[in-house]
């Protein structure tokens, strides 16, 4: 009978965790069109940053990772292109009050999914194999694989695609954390105290890194497998909004985060080495992925 109950229980969460949430596209570019620009009569706010007692020191530590297919150059450029809007602009008192109004609206269903994929990202500097961190850290390096496909796709069998994404992921993260300390949003709850966040964290807003993780994750696999292109990008739209649902970032972490990996994409493609390494995942996927497919 407790194995029964067991069983039940486990079978219960696993389909909570399955009822992926509904996200509504439309208020990102709504919100989007709002001027980012500083409000005199609100002005005495934009000066306040996300505070150096809550920011870890991995955090800061992060923003020192080297970029591995990417230049320097190209790290400046997005960090001149992107930028986020001034506290006190009408569009992050948009943003403010979407979020409120979202925290009435979640579900326990929206929660429970949210913090599920709170728990997903891929750090570089997990490289020990004894580490505690180790194994968990590179299944999620293919988290849109075996969400799309199953547990078959993994560093195991698709060791050259894993050695592309680490590279990515890279990137990813020293583009994530530059940009934080260089802009130092505050959280949404350090400019609204009515806002029940469901999470602290550690690390300023802009930009989102489990946005940026999932758009150049989901870009990196629709290269490799374009036909399921609509299913990756779902998935990374859910994984945005999600942050949302926790309270933590607003709306234009996330979008300017896609937008930022969309423009990553366009560096890499410049680079010999991530079209050589590219070329070889391709070739491994259809060499390999027939193996899985047919059964």
């Amino acid at each position: 009978m407790k194995k029964l109950f067991l069983s039940l229980l486990l079978l219960s969460n696993l389909n909570l965790l399955a009822q992926k949430l509904i996200v509504d596209l439309e208020h990102y570019q709504k919100l989007a069109q709002l001027s980012k620009q500083s409000q005199a009569e609100l002005a005495t706010i934009d000066t306040l940053r996300f505070p150096w007692k809550e920011y870890s020191e991995s955090g800061i530590r992060n923003s020192f990772i080297k970029t591995f297919y990417m230049t320097e150059s190209n790290l400046k450029a997005l960090k001149n292109s992107f930028s986020p809007p001034a506290n006190s602009s009408k569009q992050t008192q948009a943003e403010l009050k979407y979020l409120l109004e979202l925290q009435e609206k979640r579900t326990q269903n929206d929660i429970n999914r949210s913090m599920y994929l709170a728990n997903i990202g891929y750090l570089p500097y997990y490289i020990n194999p004894v580490s505690e961190n180790y194994k968990q850290n590179l299944k999620d390096l293919f988290f849109f694989g075996h969400e799309t496909f199953g547990e078959w796709m993994n560093i195991e069998n698709f060791p050259k695609t894993g050695e592309l994404l680490k590279g990515i992921m890279q990137d990813m993260r020293a583009v994530e954390f530059n940009l934080k300390l260089h802009f130092r949003r505050p959280r949404p709850y350090h400019l609204e105290p009515q806002l029940k966040n469901l999470q602290r964290m550690q690390s300023p807003a802009f930009p989102s890194g489990h946005t940026l993780f999932a758009f150049t994750n989901a870009l990196i696999f629709s290269e490799l497998v374009p036909n399921h292109k609509s299913s990756f990008l779902e998935l990374a739209n859910e994984l945005r909004f999600s942050r949302e649902v926790l309270g933590i970032h607003y709306p234009s972490d996330n979008e300017q985060a896609r937008l930022i990996a969309e423009q990553m994409l366009k560096f890499w493609n410049t680079n010999p080495q991530f079209q050589k390494d590219l070329s070889a995942a391709k070739t491994e996927w259809q060499a390999e992925s027939v193996k899985y497919l047919k059964k």
